[in-house]
Order: structure tokens, then C-alpha cells, then sequence
């Protein structure tokens, strides 16, 4: 009798495990450096100049929590992120953007109200703000992401007005020396240090 209760009192424990997911790792976020693109049939391209090509996101499809964009499709650059390409997708809790990538256009993750980090930079190389490549943030990129918390702008070298406006839970963000900040970019509350 006490085997039984205990072979079911350990399957109930099981059981609870499952349905409140503790049996799920912690979120780990992506770095610069590491992490493979998420699978490009999440995504819509559309080539420019016949050299290159913007990236959004299907409209009929749930994204990752954790996206990283490729550098790459069809053996050509993807070189931007389309105006408001991924505005509006609360399943995104992470970004990561490669330095191929050269622009992120105006809204691209507009109101991801999900949105808790975003990485510039992946895979950038270089010494003392000389990279491989660099990236520009437009207007409004980022606004409306109120949960947006962690921040970093390796290679970023230019961001417009209200890139981050809304971001309240944004503290500080650290630019490089030399990028070219519009002075409404960030809410007033976030502090901007200089130089990566």
C-alpha cells in the first residue's frame, strides 16, 4: 500500500511538473557572437537591386520567442529589416540583428509589447568603433516596446528620433563613441553612456 501511494504521489508530482512547465529550462538569451538564424520560412524577402534583400515577417505564421535574423538568403546579404516588418509580434522576446544587416527601417518592432532584449552587432568584428559593417536604427524602430530591458548597440552607428520612445522600462544604453544619436531617440529616463 505505501508503494502504491508513493509510485502515485511521484507521478502526480511528475504530472504538476509538466503542466506549470517547470520542467522547462530558464530563457537564454543569445549573445553577439553565438546562435544560429532562426529558419528562413518565418520570414518574407524581397530582393533590392538584385543584389540583396529586406526581410519581414510572414503574416500567418507564430515567430520564435528567440529570433535571430539571418545574415544571409539565397546566398545574397540581407540587408534590411523592412518599416514595420515585425511591428505588433508579441510572441518575439528576443532579437538578434547581424551587422549585415545595415538598416532596421522606421516601426520594424514597433509596439512588441514582449519585447525584452535586443542585440546589434552579431558577428561584427573590428578594434576601437571600426567595424565590418554598420548599422543604422530609423525613427520609431523600437517604439512602444515597454518591456524592453536589455540593450546592445554594437556597430550602431546612427539612430533617429523616437527609435526607443516608449521603451519605460529601458534604463541605460551604452552607444559608440562616434554614432549619431538623435536627441529624442531614447526616452528622457534612459541613461546614454558613450563608447563601446
Amino acid at each position: 500500500m505505501k508503494k502504491r501511494f508513493l509510485a502515485i504521489l511521484s507521478a502526480a508530482f511528475v504530472a504538476l511538473a509538466f503542466v506549470c512547465g517547470c520542467d522547462r529550462a530558464p530563457l537564454d538569451f543569445p549573445h553577439t557572437k553565438d546562435g544560429d538564424p532562426t529558419n528562413e520560412s518565418y520570414f518574407e524577402f524581397t530582393v533590392t537591386d538584385g543584389l540583396a534583400y529586406i526581410i519581414a515577417a510572414k503574416a500567418d505564421v507564430t515567430l520564435p520567442s528567440r529570433l535571430i535574423i539571418p545574415e544571409t538568403y539565397n546566398e545574397k546579404d540581407v540587408i534590411t529589416i523592412a518599416p514595420r516588418g515585425f511591428a505588433g509580434r508579441n510572441e518575439i522576446l528576443s532579437v538578434v540583428i547581424p551587422v549585415t544587416v545595415a538598416k532596421t527601417g522606421a516601426g520594424a518592432f514597433a509596439d512588441c509589447d514582449t519585447l525584452t532584449e535586443v542585440v546589434y552587432g552579431k558577428n561584427a568584428s573590428g578594434t576601437e568603433g571600426v567595424y565590418n559593417g554598420t548599422q543604422q536604427i530609423a525613427s520609431d524602430a523600437f517604439s512602444g516596446c515597454v518591456n524592453l530591458e536589455k540593450l546592445t548597440l554594437t556597430a550602431v552607428m546612427k539612430i533617429g528620433d523616437r527609435a526607443f520612445g516608449g521603451c519605460v522600462n529601458l534604463k541605460s544604453a551604452t552607444v559608440e563613441e562616434t554614432a549619431d544619436v538623435s536627441a529624442n531617440a531614447f526616452p528622457s529616463t534612459v541613461e546614454i553612456k558613450r563608447g563601446i
